[in-house]
């Protein structure tokens, strides 16, 4: 089969990943780089793998992160910083406990609390096949004092 003819695309977003991930292979093939096992399995199976499945998360509550972390089927690693520098763990369970709004993850070798002052975003990582999590933005309640 001739390659234009298996990747005939409809282009419709300029920020798709399935097409960047694409171009990048295609621009290794075409100065005759070597490919990776990886990414010959991408060309093997780009027709079948969905949008949704590589799609980058931006600005999550905690309960939507929870919710989208139980319906991701890919690895997901933890590279949210704490006070000993990036986790960079991978999430083995995930616990989210409603009355403290707070995520429990267990990673390889530790746990790891999430809290709701934060947002959060997940990242889908193309050389690795996986997801990153990561803190997005950190924000604050006002609390009125009186005086």
């Amino acid at each position: 089969m001739e390659m234009s003819k298996k990747f005939e695309i409809t282009f419709s977003s300029k920020n798709n990943q399935k097409i960047k991930e694409l171009n990048q292979i295609l621009d290794k093939i075409s100065v005759q780089k070597e490919i990776t096992s990886r990414e010959l399995n991408f060309l093997d199976n780009f027709e079948i793998i969905n949008d949704d499945e590589l799609k980058d998360y931006n600005f999550l509550s905690l309960q939507d992160l929870f919710y989208l972390m139980c319906r991701i089927k890919k690895t997901i690693i933890c590279d949210i910083k704490d006070k000993n520098g990036r986790i960079n763990e991978e999430i083995l369970s995930i616990d989210y406990n409603h009355d403290e709004c707070k995520i429990l993850l267990g990673l390889k070798h530790s746990k790891f609390t999430l809290t709701d002052n934060f947002l959060y975003k997940l990242i889908y990582e193309f050389k690795h096949d996986n997801y990153s999590l990561d803190t997005q933005d950190e924000y604050y309640e006002k609390i009125e004092i009186e005086k």
